[in-house]
């Protein structure tokens, strides 16, 4: 669902001036804001540009923020960005075995809350 309305509201804008911005009529303009019709894409990429957002903000597609990195996570990073491709090989190997060995830990944790 677009967030025409609320992008509008936002920027303490009228349907008028929206439409007259866009070059479209108010009706037009209600209309995609109603639901009742669909917005083609260059005059949704031109409301976008008015309300200083990105189309997925516009079509209320909210995607989740990825955590931040760690001191840690962020030396492990930098070293894997900046090390030949023997040294990444080497990081890769290891991250693989570990992920293996926590895999197998829990695999045998679940089989012992089953037995047990």
């Amino acid at each position: 669902m677009l967030r025409l309305k609320e992008f509008r509201e936002r920027n303490n804008m009228t349907q008028q001036e929206i439409a007259d911005a866009l070059g479209v009529s108010r009706t037009r303009y209600s209309n995609w804001e109603s639901g009742y019709r669909e917005i083609n894409f260059i005059d949704a990429c031109l409301l976008a540009d008015i309300y200083n957002c990105t189309l997925d903000e516009l079509a209320g597609r909210d995607f989740p923020q990825a955590p931040a990195l760690t001191p840690a996570e962020s030396t492990l990073l930098d070293t894997y960005r900046t090390t030949d491709a023997r040294g990444r090989e080497s990081i890769d190997s290891v991250a693989t075995a570990q992920r293996g060995t926590d895999e197998t830990k829990s695999d045998m944790d679940t089989g012992r809350k089953a037995a047990g």
